[in-house]
C-alpha cells in the first residue's frame, strides 16, 4: 500500500471540507447520517452490549473522525452522565442551519451533550494526555481518508486502557477493485487516498499491538452486484479488536 504526501492529505482535506458543508444544507441526507450512525451503535450493542453498558461505573469513549457534524455512534451511549465522551476530528465543525424542527431538535439533543470535539489529525493524538484512557474507541469509515492510517491504529491503541475495545468499520474492495482504485483511479478520487481489502485492514491491527481481533460483521453483495464485487464494488467489515494478546477469532 503506497503512501501519501502531505500536499495529497491536505488537497483531500479541502475537498471533505466543501463535500461537508454542502451536505449541512440537504436535511434528508443528515437524517440519513444520522440514521446510518443509529444503526451501527445498535448493531455493536446487539453483538457486544458490555461495551456500550456501565452497570453503575463511568466509562470513557473516543470516536476518531467523528466528523464536523460531531455526530458520530458515540452520540447514542447511554446514561449520558456516565460517559465522557470525546470526538477527534482535523476539520473545523460544520454548525448545520436551516432544518425542519424535528430534526434540529434531534441534532441538537446528540449534539448537547457532555461531549468534547477535539480539531486534530488523529496522527497527533499521541501528543495528548489520553494515554490509556479509554474503555472504547470507534473508527468509522476513517482509516481511507487519512494521511496515515498505521500511525492511527498505534495511537488509538496507546489511548485504549488495558481490555479496552476498538470497533473499526471501513470498506473494502475485492483484489481486483483495489488495484484498479490503487493504481489507475488514485488521483481521481481525491477524497479517499487509502483503499483496503480484508488482508490490509487485519495486518493494520496486528502489526500495531492488537492481537484479539474478531469479525463482528461483513455485508454481503446482493445479486445485482455480482459483478461490481469482481472488478470494482466496495463492501463494509466491522472488526471488533480488544487491547490484550490473544489471537485471531472468527465471530
Amino acid at each position: 500500500m503506497k503512501s501519501i504526501t502531505g500536499n495529497r492529505w491536505q488537497h483531500a482535506q479541502q475537498e471533505e471540507f466543501q463535500f461537508w458543508q454542502n451536505y449541512s444544507k440537504n436535511p434528508e441526507r443528515i437524517f440519513r447520517w444520522i440514521y446510518n450512525k443509529y444503526l451501527f451503535f445498535n448493531e455493536i450493542k446487539q453483538k457486544s452490549p458490555e461495551l456500550v453498558e456501565c452497570n453503575g461505573e463511568n466509562k470513557r469513549a473516543v470516536e476518531i473522525g467523528i466528523g464536523p457534524f460531531s455526530i458520530g455512534a458515540i452520540s447514542f451511549l447511554e446514561p449520558q452522565n456516565k460517559w465522557e465522551i470525546i470526538g477527534i476530528d482535523p476539520l473545523p465543525r460544520v454548525i448545520i442551519k436551516n432544518v425542519p424542527d424535528y430534526l434540529d431538535t434531534l441534532i441538537n439533543s446528540l449534539t448537547n451533550r457532555l461531549f468534547n470535539y477535539i480539531q486534530m489529525p488523529a496522527e497527533n493524538i499521541n501528543n495528548t494526555n489520553y494515554t490509556n484512557y479509554f474503555d472504547l474507541a470507534i473508527c468509522d469509515n476513517v482509516l481511507e481518508h487519512t494521511l496515515n492510517p498505521y500511525k492511527i491504529i498505534k495511537n488509538i491503541y496507546d489511548l485504549l486502557k488495558h481490555n479496552g475495545c476498538l470497533i473499526l468499520r471501513e470498506n473494502i474492495l475485492s483484489l481486483l477493485g483495489f488495484f484498479k482504485k490503487e493504481y489507475i483511479s488514485r488521483k481521481i478520487d481525491i477524497m479517499h487516498p487509502y483503499h483496503f481489502n480484508y488482508y490490509n485492514l487485519l495486518s493494520i491491527l496486528q502489526s500495531n499491538g492488537f492481537k484479539d481481533i474478531g469479525l463482528m460483521s461483513k455485508s454481503k453483495f446482493t445479486i445485482f452486484n455480482k459483478l461490481n464485487k469482481l472488478i470494482w464494488k466496495a463492501k463494509t467489515v466491522s472488526f471488533i479488536c480488544h487491547k490484550n494478546a490473544i489471537g485471531f477469532k472468527n465471530q
